[in-house]
């Protein structure tokens, strides 16, 4: 029902359903993980509050989402599902973040310092500004690029 909500107050005021996605909904998601985990590090967990950020998210990505679309897959069929700009923008930046921390990490002997966290930081800072840009701005090429990707008649992937 909140996500339902949501979405009613961002057409109201203009707002895509992606764009809410990726902020309100993604931030109040979150917010119980990052209370959680910092609790952990400053509680003398530093080790179990750095596996929370990963592990919760995973789990949830992995068994959350995979059982429901597992299920629904199984059940009815092949689910169909918006396809818009800001998911291949999403998946770049998500693979980048990968390799930062695939890179860095080892370079600082597995530690995770401030410098680690602020990169990342930062990263999320471009991240977000990027698909602001975009979801503003609405470029020819990139819409022609998802266009030639996924077909031209609807913003709907079904396969």
């Amino acid at each position: 029902e909140l996500v339902s909500a949501l979405e009613f107050l961002g057409t109201a005021v203009g707002i895509s359903r992606s764009m809410l996605g990726l902020t309100v909904l993604a931030w109040g998601n979150s917010i119980g993980d990052f209370v959680a985990d910092t609790a952990l590090a400053r509680a003398g967990n530093p080790k179990m509050g750095a596996a929370g950020c990963f592990g919760g998210p995973l789990f949830n990505l992995l068994i959350g989402t995979g059982v429901s679309l597992s299920f629904h897959n199984f059940s009815k069929g092949n689910l169909c599902f918006d396809f818009d700009k800001t998911v291949p923008v999403g998946l770049a930046f998500l693979i980048g973040s990968v390799l930062i921390t695939m890179v860095s990490l080892p370079l600082l002997k597995w530690k995770v310092t401030r410098q680690f966290g602020m990169l990342h930081v930062g990263y999320y800072v471009l991240f977000m500004l990027t698909t602001l840009t975009l979801e503003l701005t609405n470029p020819p090429w990139l819409i022609s690029g998802l266009q030639s990707w996924f077909g031209k008649h609807s913003g709907v992937v079904c396969r």
